[in-house]
């Protein structure tokens, strides 16, 4: 079921595709969304421990939307009969990889103490690079020069734009350069586990109901497993929990929603296409945050800055092109079988 050994990567549907560029869309929004909210909730409240562990934990609040799609897409009894089965099969890499995820992203946010700010997005936005070498041995991709091409150009957008917009005078230590290379690589990791461990279904509905469930066992792993070690967190003094105000508790909620759309998009576009598409799309959120900087705040943009932007959205273009021009050429190859 969760294996994905063949050699040759399976050509994507139309419809799937499609999806996947719709799900970018809502992930660029939400990203930037959550950027500008979490800019005000940093300063107000600044608890990284809680706050990762009640964002992740309320993924399990996807659960009644699991049920309601399954049965919605369920026609028969015994098909009703086997979601205990699909239970059992997400449980272990969702809950390894909510662990995880949630884990990191604290490491992640370690980092921001001490890197600068520019060398920091940089080399966490470098993650598609992970993705794309991470894929050939645990996916079984084949080495493509255009997908390696289209990485270098959209990192090189990264380097340029993190470069020429940073602002940051803060201290930079070696531990918190390793703190951010950890995360990066995890978030790649993440990524492609998610193709290799997640929905293995064929049609889209059924995939969007599989690995909602996914995200809700992946929620339930950070409530349970992660509760006692945040009490200690508190206890020991490391991070002690204070209730938030009514302002801070609505910024909470509206992150809640924000990320877990964002999350949601996330692993839907990975399992209708790849890790590498989304991850390079996702890449689209500098230029996205660019423009919202510059239309709300007048913000000033430098000429390596716009060159910047222009490469990443080059490089998302070259993995477009690469996915159309894959998929025409299996649909001539189809229709030349037919009529042979």
């Amino acid at each position: 079921n969760n294996s994905n050994n063949n050699n040759t990567r399976p050509v994507i549907s139309v419809l799937k595709y499609s999806l996947a560029c719709f799900f970018i869309v809502i992930i660029v929004s939400t990203w930037v969304a959550m950027s500008e909210l979490l800019q005000g909730l940093e300063d107000s409240y600044n608890k990284p421990n809680f706050l990762a562990y009640i964002v992740h934990a309320s993924y399990v609040l996807v659960f009644p939307l699991w049920i309601a799609l399954e049965k919605w897409r369920c026609r028969s009894e015994s098909q009703t009969e086997s979601l205990m089965y699909k239970i059992k099969s997400f449980w272990k890499w969702g809950s390894i990889l909510g662990v995880d995820y949630t884990v990191f992203c604290v490491v992640w946010y370690l980092s921001l103490q001490s890197t600068l700010a520019s060398a920091n997005n940089a080399i966490f936005q470098s993650s598609c690079a992970f993705v794309y070498i991470l894929s050939i041995p645990l996916l079984g991709e084949r080495f493509s020069i255009k997908n390696g091409v289209a990485v270098l150009v959209s990192i090189g957008g990264v380097i340029l734009v993190t470069c020429f917009s940073d602002k940051s005078d803060g201290k930079s230590s070696a531990l918190g350069y390793i703190y951010c290379l950890l995360a990066t690589v995890n978030y790649g990791l993440y990524e492609v586990l998610i193709k290799k461990y997640g929905s293995q279904a064929q049609s889209p509905k059924e995939q969007l109901c599989d690995m909602t469930l996914f995200i809700g066992i992946f929620g339930g792993a950070v409530l349970v497993f992660l509760s006692i070690p945040m009490v200690i967190v508190h206890y020991t003094g490391f991070e002690v929990f204070q209730t938030p105000n009514y302002d801070q508790s609505m910024m909470i909620l509206l992150n809640i929603v924000l990320d877990l759309t964002c999350n949601l998009a996330i692993v839907f576009g990975i399992t209708l296409t790849g890790p590498l598409f989304i991850a390079v799309g996702s890449l689209l959120v500098i230029p996205a945050t660019i423009v919202v900087d510059v239309v709300i705040k007048n913000s000033l943009v430098s000429p390596w800055m716009i060159i910047g932007c222009c490469l990443i959205v080059l490089g998302f273009g070259i993995l477009h092109a690469n996915e159309l021009t894959c998929f025409s050429s299996s649909k001539e190859k189809k229709a030349k079988r037919l009529t042979e």
